[in-house]
């Protein structure tokens, strides 16, 4: 590996949105929730921390801060969007034989707070994810266990109003981003190959004032993580279908990473209160979040976003 690479990685610890230590090259929605079956065991998080997986055990790997390896995404009374990849028992991630749905059990204080079917995104894609979705009413340790895994995975939800980052129903941050009429420190403005992508037209800071807005930060040529895919493509493949809708794109490093000796992070990051990409966030006309992505979005996942508003 190359050593800048190794120090980009070291610095995006979080900023990969990956919290196991599987890096590929490539850079969901729950199904419907139902009553927790009968037989369900509750279970407890032991003093030791999340436990790990032995060989030949499945296993659900995380694919965000799970507050153990790196500061909660979540906060009680705001949605949780968990996306999670099957891990099989030699400990790389399921792709092709991906199963089409994971039957997912929510564990807190010694109850079971849920269980869903969800269903995988990004089949054919890039690696399959499992987006787990509810909303906590309390902060504390939650366990999933699964149809698939051998094991329990464990996350942390923060008190409300713990994370720095926008909430759906809260209103879209005002902040300026590269354009190519003025780039704002950002060089280059878009890293997507062989050419920029599109949304670089009109800043977050003045399309909010103009209706609905989608704002995507990513970065195409130096996504790390297995799951994060080719968003830009895909919002590129969607914009058309949503004429009323302003569309910008934010990278994540002012300057190349392959021309610093070390990453210069964008001020979009620090703006956003956010520690990985992608990220994508959709307001309405009114300057509502109405909807948002963190760390992998198909093609799908995407459209279901941008429906929101």
């Amino acid at each position: 590996m190359d050593p800048r690479t190794e120090r980009l990685l070291g610095r995006r610890t979080f900023l990969i949105g990956s919290t196991a230590a599987v890096v590929a090259t490539a850079c969901g929605s729950g199904g419907d929730s139902s009553a927790p079956a009968e037989t369900a065991t509750p279970i407890t998080l032991g003093p030791d921390g999340p436990p790990i997986a032995d060989p030949g055990q499945n296993y659900l790997g995380a694919r965000f801060p799970d507050g153990f390896r790196a500061p909660s995404a979540f906060e009680a009374g705001a949605e949780v969007r968990a996306p999670f990849v099957a891990i099989d028992d030699t400990g790389v991630p399921v792709t092709t034989d991906a199963p089409d749905s994971i039957t997912m059990t929510v564990h807190f204080e010694n109850s079971i707070v849920l269980e869903t079917d969800v269903a995988a995104q990004a089949k054919g894609e890039f690696t399959p994810y499992y987006p787990l979705e509810f909303t906590p009413s309390a902060a504390g340790n939650y366990g999933v266990t699964s149809s698939y895994g051998d094991i329990a995975s464990w996350f942390q939800v923060g008190a409300a109003g713990s994370t720095p980052h926008p909430q759906v129903g809260q209103p879209m941050p005002q902040v300026i981003t590269p354009t190519t009429a003025d780039a704002a420190g950002v060089d280059p403005i878009c890293t997507r190959q062989p050419e920029p992508c599109p949304f670089h037209e009109t800043s977050l800071f003045d399309a909010s004032a103009s209706g609905p807005v989608a704002l995507l930060v990513a970065t195409p040529a130096f996504c790390q993580t297995d799951v994060c895919g080719p968003s830009v493509d895909f919002l590129i493949e969607l914009a058309d279908d949503y004429p009323d809708m302003t569309f910008v794109h934010a990278e994540v490093f002012a300057q190349s990473p392959n021309e610093t000796p070390q990453p210069v992070i964008a001020p979009i990051i620090g703006a956003l209160g956010i520690a990985w990409e992608p990220t994508l966030y959709v307001a309405n006309a009114a300057g509502e979040i109405v909807s948002a992505r963190h760390w992998a979005m198909s093609r799908a996942d995407i459209k279901s976003a941008l429906d929101a508003a």
